[in-house]
């Protein structure tokens, strides 16, 4: 899946996930041409959640991560990078926030937007708004695997009569 400043994807849930305590995100990316020169998004869940990167120096991208209105720029992706590079992203409510590339960890957060619960109504890769063309580098997302972690209603607890041991 190629994206472009001038394309996206957008998947719009029939129901929203509400109540989500922790975000789990797997995806092959790579962004073979040229340095990276401004902003690039690559994930949005519904309003809470964003997951880019951010020009850096001419062989490393900054991978940054919007959490609830909070950003923190939490690790590097060589750019350009012309093989596909796996990015694994982690996030809890407890704010323990990982991020891997490659399976190494290249960053960690202890207490990113500790106590949120987020709410995904829809998924969209690459910019939805229209942005002017630009030379920066097209990415090409290889696989993608979310995962969302929501918090369980309390079940109603029945007591049975009976003896206990």
């Amino acid at each position: 899946m190629l994206i472009t400043p001038d394309r996206s994807l957008h998947y719009v849930l029939d129901t929203p996930l509400v109540d989500v305590i922790g975000i789990s995100c797997l995806l092959r990316i790579r962004h073979p041409q040229q340095v990276l020169t401004s902003s690039r998004q690559i994930i949005r869940l519904g309003d809470a959640f964003e997951l880019g990167l951010e020009p850096l120096t001419t062989f490393q991208a900054l991978v940054r991560v919007r959490l609830q209105g909070r950003r923190h720029d939490l690790g590097q992706l060589a750019s350009p990078n012309p093989r596909f590079a796996e990015l694994r992203f982690d996030w809890h409510t407890s704010g323990k926030t990982y991020l891997r590339v490659d399976g190494r960890l290249v960053g960690y957060h202890d207490a990113l937007s500790p106590g949120a619960r987020l709410m995904i109504d829809d998924v969209a890769f690459g910019f939805l708004e229209s942005v002017p063309p630009s030379p920066d580098p097209s990415n090409q997302i290889g696989r993608f695997f979310l995962r969302a972690l929501r918090r369980r209603p309390p079940w109603p607890c029945r007591r049975t009569s009976g003896t206990g041991a």
